[in-house]
């Protein structure tokens, strides 16, 4: 039996080893920072993603900056969805109006820049986040047509989503 106390020295101590690409320790009752679940951790997951011995964690400037827009892209059009399902009745908020605008400038960003998502190596957890953020908009903000003005990027989406790690969260 262990106490939160206990969970968070694990959670401090695996912290190191998740931040420097490492394997994770498998012990305790907290594997990763999370608890094991049938026994399979976030890092399985992980390598079930990328591939056998490939890493989400490449170490340099152009998977961050992936990784940065495409958080972008979750944050603010979370921020959107929770805005309008707890929205005040004196209308729209300035907020959620600056949000949408944030979700279409960053998607922009992504189309104009060719090398934003690479499908053609192994994907990082930059294309991860970019396809994560797209697919969330997709399904929760239709106002936002990102589709009819970027049908390349639109295409990488797709493709992107036929990955056997994305189809098995695929929203019904």
């Amino acid at each position: 039996d262990w106490t939160r106390r206990s969970a968070t020295r694990w959670r401090k101590r695996d912290i190191g080893t998740r931040c420097s690409g490492r394997e994770p320790a498998a012990e305790g009752p907290f594997a990763n920072g999370v608890p094991r679940v049938g026994g399979v951790t976030g890092a399985a997951v992980a390598r079930q993603f990328a591939g056998q011995g490939a890493t989400l964690f490449p170490k340099g400037i152009p998977e961050l900056a992936k990784y940065g827009l495409g958080r972008s892209v979750i944050d603010a059009a979370f921020g959107v969805t929770i805005e309008r399902r707890y929205a005040h009745p004196q209308g729209p908020a300035v907020l959620t109006q600056r949000w949408l605008a944030a979700v279409e400038r960053t998607i922009a960003v992504l189309a104009q820049d060719a090398a934003m998502p690479d499908s053609s190596g192994q994907p990082d957890i930059g294309d991860l986040a970019i396809a994560v953020g797209l697919a969330y908009v997709d399904f929760r903000l239709q106002e936002v047509r990102w589709r009819e003005r970027t049908p390349a990027f639109a295409g990488w989406l797709d493709e992107f989503s036929e990955r056997p790690s994305l189809l098995v969260t695929r929203p019904e």
